[in-house]
């Protein structure tokens, strides 16, 4: 259960570092 919970934290800090990386390349295109 403990290593589950782990697995997503993971897996969410990933998607917010994604989504984080996505938003920025348009930041950068919109200049």
């Amino acid at each position: 259960m403990k290593i589950e919970y782990l697995e997503i934290k993971k897996y969410k800090q990933f998607s917010d570092l994604k989504l984080k990386l996505a938003l920025f390349q348009k930041s950068l295109m919109s200049i």
